[in-house]
């Protein structure tokens, strides 16, 4: 999260913009593997949803500042970053939720670890593995977002009901 948090919106922008890539690019291995691992779904159509994610996911241009001005003064409004954040993944589309949650997250300059569906583990970590090769093909961190190795329902509800959790 220092690591994300530190980044110009320019360093995030190529990041995600290495993420679309490579989504775009890959989708065919992500599309079989969720298809293959969940039981669920259309290889064609998960290749969809994947180049949906990459071409649809907001990125660094809706967290740019704005300044309105009036008779009562200038009124500044700029994003940001939240901290951690914690995503539990569906089994449904594991690799685009990771795909979408990190574009978004990595934009407005946060970290994210994921809890993904225990029937979606090795698709949601290809994903995350596939952030990671964009973030350091791009220069950022090794590790930019992270995941459960083994997750269950007892690692969810630590994510969800840790004092520090809002």
């Amino acid at each position: 999260y220092k690591a994300v948090r530190a980044m110009s919106l320019e360093q995030r922008e190529k990041v995600i913009a290495i993420i679309r890539d490579l989504c775009r690019a890959e989708a065919p291995t992500m599309a079989a593997l969720g298809v293959d691992e969940t039981k669920m779904g259309r290889v064609d159509h998960k290749i969809a949803k994947h180049v949906l994610v990459a071409d649809k996911t907001p990125g660094t241009a809706d967290i740019t500042p704005q300044v309105k001005t009036g008779d009562y003064g200038l009124t500044l409004t700029e994003m940001a970053p939240f901290g951690v954040v914690g995503s539990i993944t569906p089994s449904t589309n594991p690799s685009e939720t990771v795909i979408c949650n990190s574009i978004g997250m990595i934009a407005a300059g946060n970290g994210v670890v994921f809890n993904p569906h225990p029937n979606a583990i090795a698709t949601s970590n290809y994903a995350v593995d596939l952030v990671n090769r964009a973030s350091k093909t791009a220069g950022g961190p090794e590790v930019l977002v992270c995941s459960m190795v083994k997750p269950t329902l007892e690692s969810a509800a630590i994510m969800q009901s840790h004092p520090l959790v809002r």
